[in-house]
């Protein structure tokens, strides 16, 4: 893992900021401000992401409307714990 490059926006001050703050905040050495660090999830993640909303939500919606009603209900209420969890996670 190498460092990222930051350039603060407030003082125009360039600093290093560790991988593990990628698409997070740091403070800025110079003015001590929180300064955004580039980067974020991979295009697989999001990829990923829409195929679970796609296939979650849309296949407890055919087992809801078409199978079983409680069926579709929990499929749709693991599929949306399981997004938000995945989210709340990343």
């Amino acid at each position: 893992m190498s460092p990222i490059e930051v350039y603060c926006p407030y003082c125009r001050a360039g600093f290093e900021a560790p991988d593990s703050q990628k698409a997070g905040l740091a403070s800025c050495p110079e003015c001590q401000k929180a300064v955004p660090v580039p980067g974020g999830p991979e295009p697989l993640f999001w990829l990923l992401l829409v195929g679970v909303l796609v296939f979650g939500f849309g296949g407890s919606a055919f087992l809801f409307f078409q199978v079983d009603t409680l069926l579709g209900i929990t499929v749709f209420v693991v599929t949306l714990v399981a997004v938000v969890s995945w989210l709340l996670a990343g």
